[in-house]
């Protein structure tokens, strides 16, 4: 997602930059990113078929080319998979697994062909499956992932028979796009990063300032309170010089409205800066880590930004037990009606961060739940 909330679900804890990847940091991005990849997909599809009908009358062996054929599909369904909101994010086994398979997929097709004959078809699939995955994958990643496919191709075609100029023609589109999409990883990397720091400092500011305003009124307030309040009532008793019960029921008051006030201010967290209201008797947002911390507050700030909340009914609970969970509710502005197509993008960040993750955008109301307590994932 260009130009909206950015997070980094994964624990980036002396992790290096250069194996950060677009997809983690900017997951909503990576949302719109599939849809490229989805039409890179079909179209390497197309591009299989059109070539099987050019060239078949060179296939000498159709059990060798349904075996590629099998492969290329598994490595297609792989990279949808791969690609879908609800398994974020695409991983670097999946995407080894694309290269083995259409690796596999070339050797079955060149073995069904007689040595030397052109008209292989999986390293042209591959160069186009590549060509969006700068939007899922580390530069570096996709670098060395290449030039192993590149190397191999080379080394399969020429075991078959073919000529330095047709080993060429399959590895030189390959190499270039992945150099490419490499490039295109690393360029979206650091325009993404110096965003963050940009924005987290325009964030630590403005955080910075609502606290100082907030620690002042709430100062003002124990200095009203002590001044014009209990000030007064204990120069009344001085004065007085005996203690009524009517003066003890007064002076648990005054205590239990100062120890409000403190408390407010001891619980005040990063969260109750994004929500109106907050309730957390336990204090389970100490228990939070910092990505789980950083997913719900860049979920906040996107649904603020993109659905039509109605101020002030921003509403965080959380509940203690078995399971720990936290549930925020929102009302949103009648007849606007809520944003489509954004559920299934939060869902996937939130469930990188929480074992457990629901949200719901109804006509009226948004609703995010998620569970503290770590369970076993699903295979």
């Amino acid at each position: 997602m260009s130009g909206h909330a950015t997070v980094a679900p994964g624990s980036d804890a002396g992790k290096p930059e250069w194996l950060d990847t677009p997809q983690t940091l900017d997951p909503l991005g990576g949302l719109t990113a599939r849809h490229f990849a989805s039409a890179s997909t079909a179209i390497a599809g197309g591009v299989v078929a059109l070539m099987l009908v050019t060239f078949s009358a060179s296939i000498q062996s159709p059990l060798f080319q349904t075996v590629a054929l099998a492969a290329f599909v598994v490595a297609a369904v792989s990279n949808l998979q791969g690609v879908d909101p609800g398994r974020f994010p695409y991983g670097p086994v999946r995407h080894a697994v694309l290269h083995a398979l259409m690796l596999v997929a070339f050797a079955f097709d060149c073995a069904s062909r007689p040595p030397g004959v052109t008209g292989s078809w999986a390293p042209v699939a591959l160069t186009i499956l590549v060509v969006v995955m700068g939007s899922f994958r580390p530069w570096i990643e996709i670098l060395v992932f290449t030039g192993i496919s590149a190397i191999t191709i080379a080394i399969i075609a020429w075991l078959g028979g073919a000529t330095p100029g047709h080993v060429l023609a399959y590895i030189v589109p390959l190499v270039s796009v992945g150099a490419g999409a490499a490039a295109f990883s690393r360029v979206l990397v650091t325009r993404v990063r110096e965003w963050q720091r940009f924005n987290e400092h325009v964030v630590d500011t403005e955080r910075a300032s609502i606290r100082a305003s907030e620690e002042a009124e709430a100062i003002a307030r124990r200095t009203e309170l002590v001044d014009y309040r209990v000030g007064p009532f204990l120069e009344q008793i001085l004065a007085s010089g005996q203690v009524t019960p009517v003066d003890i029921a007064r002076a648990r008051g005054l205590a239990t409205t100062l120890r409000t006030m403190l408390l407010r201010s001891a619980r005040a967290s990063w969260l109750a800066e994004l929500v109106d209201e907050l309730d957390d008797p336990d204090r389970l947002l100490d228990t939070l880590t910092a990505d789980q911390r950083r997913v719900i507050g860049a979920g906040l700030a996107e649904a603020r930004y993109s659905a039509p909340i109605v101020l002030g009914t921003v509403h965080a609970v959380l509940t203690a037990g078995h399971p720990r969970s936290m549930r925020i509710t929102a009302q949103l502005r009648p007849g606007e009606g809520a944003p489509q197509g954004r559920a299934a993008a939060y869902r996937a960040v939130l469930r990188y961060a929480f074992p457990v993750a629901r949200i719901e955008l109804r006509e009226e109301l948004l609703e995010l739940y998620v569970e503290m307590d770590e369970q076993p994932r699903r295979a």
